[in-house]
């Protein structure tokens, strides 16, 4: 897996610098390690507390749609982030107030929050699924590299 992963990247570095190009990339790669339907990158709008999509890849039934927003203090991401949730197979029950998360349909859910060089929160790269997906114990395993990596987001 780690090999395809690195040829991936380095195809997308060899043929197009973009940072959504890369990007893209990242959330088809996390797509392939998670086994989720719907990946995407958020950013954080501190002043006006709101968290938007800015990329998101869906391949199935879930469809996360760019440019999809929320306050910032409602939204599915914020409440694992302040729960140390990395994943939950069940966000209904988990996090039953999170109107997002219900008009959505994400029932399972991973996470993991994006820090800028300085170490400010910039946003979260996430995955979602329709459906419940058991949680496997090499899965989150498979994902750290993904998940872990510095973005050169400005």
């Amino acid at each position: 897996m780690s090999d395809f992963i690195l040829a991936r990247v380095s195809e997308t570095l060899a043929k197009d610098h973009s940072l959504e190009s890369l990007v893209r990339q990242l959330l088809e790669m996390l797509e392939t390690v998670t086994e989720m339907e719907s990946t995407y990158l958020t950013q954080i709008d501190d002043d006006a507390r709101m968290q938007h999509i800015v990329y998101s890849r869906n391949s199935k039934q879930l469809a996360i749609p760019e440019g999809f927003a929320v306050p910032w203090g409602e939204s599915l991401c914020k409440r694992a982030l302040d729960d140390g949730c990395a994943f939950s197979n069940d966000v209904a029950s988990r996090w039953p107030d999170c109107k997002a998360a219900k008009a959505l349909g994400i029932t399972t859910y991973l996470s993991t929050p994006v820090h800028l060089a300085d170490g400010s929160l910039y946003g979260t790269l996430c995955a979602g699924q329709y459906r419940v997906k058991a949680a496997q114990p090499s899965r989150p395993a498979r994902a750290a590299p993904v998940c872990r990596a510095d973005c050169p987001v400005h």
